[in-house]
């Protein structure tokens, strides 16, 4: 159920009447019975009061749900503004995050962001999405601009990673990149170790640890800081980190899927390559930086340019 809130007078006691109605029949049907239910997600101007409204239905739904849309912030500092009202709802169950994403209207008086920031924000939050322990799905809203409007006035019309001309953004690409560089199955995979420290200017920086079923490591780095606001870009300075190995290195290599220099199109392809690292020094900056790390003892794998995984 989408944004049932809107408008609608007695839409808490039509809606728990209508989640349990659901769930009974979901439940009592053998076809559908290992079918998750969602929690339905509310959209007024105030959800944490929306949210309270309708209350606790954590026994009518499988996941919770919401929509999160973060204006000039990035994604993770606008999740933890929004989790706590849809917790109210779904006190226990992992969140799916239904709809989430950034637009362009840059005259539709709204908050919006340009594609410099959107190009940013995708990687980061995609890198968000993944690690936060509260989330169980997140959807990107949306793939297609679905009207054509070019005096940038109307903020339904320009979420997409593509414009109405199908004309691929340069965030189509950091997502795009990303998912490449990251791709991979979940089964047969038992992750191992890697012995690593981070030192130098931490400050806002987050860093995330994955091992892929080619048993090479990624490390993300990233500054977590707005870049833009009230139609200003924030200039947030590169902040130096040093990673120190604390095992043999056979290999790292350094991928900026959000890179515009030199083409984004071609982001997914290393910008660097190290040969037996002990120490590596990084100017650390507000878009993704991911390191593939492959220990001794482990073969290379190949770029990977393409995206074939199967989903859990």
């Amino acid at each position: 159920m989408l944004e049932r809130d809107f408008g609608y007078k007695g839409w808490v006691a039509d809606l728990r009447r209508y989640q349990q109605k659901l769930y009974n029949a979901v439940k009592s049907d053998t076809g559908l019975r290992g079918v998750p239910v969602i929690a339905p997600a509310l959209g007024g101007p105030n959800d944490s009061l929306y949210y309270a409204k309708l209350g606790d239905i954590s026994t009518l739904i499988t996941y919770g749900s919401g929509h999160i849309y973060p204006n000039w912030l990035p994604f993770a500092q606008k999740v933890d503004e929004v989790l706590p009202g849809i917790r109210r709802a779904a006190p226990r169950q992992k969140i799916w995050v239904t709809e989430t994403g950034w637009h362009q209207a840059f005259n539709s008086r709204a908050q919006w962001v340009p594609d410099s920031v959107l190009v940013k924000y995708v990687g980061r939050a995609m890198a968000s999405y993944a690690s936060h322990p509260a989330l169980g799905r997140v959807y990107y809203y949306q793939l297609l601009d679905p009207m054509n409007n070019p005096g940038k006035t109307k903020t339904t019309a320009h979420f997409g990673l593509m414009d109405y001309s199908l004309r691929r953004k340069p965030s189509y690409y950091a997502f795009r990149n990303t998912m490449h560089i990251m791709c991979d199955s979940t089964p047969g995979l038992t992750p191992q170790s890697l012995r690593y420290t981070l030192s130098g200017n931490l400050g806002n920086v987050r860093s995330l640890l994955y091992q892929k079923r080619n048993r090479a490591f990624y490390l993300l780095v990233w500054v977590e800081k707005q870049s833009f606001t009230r139609n200003t870009l924030i200039h947030n300075p590169p902040q130096a980190v040093t990673i120190r190995f604390e095992q043999p290195i056979r290999q790292v290599r350094m991928y900026a899927p959000s890179d515009v220099a030199g083409g984004i199109a071609k982001s997914n392809l290393p910008k660097r390559t190290f040969a037996q690292p002990t120490t590596l020094r990084l100017d650390v900056v507000d878009e993704l930086t991911v390191l593939e790390v492959v220990p001794n003892g482990t073969a290379v794998p190949p770029v990977s340019t393409s995206c074939d995984f199967n989903a859990t």
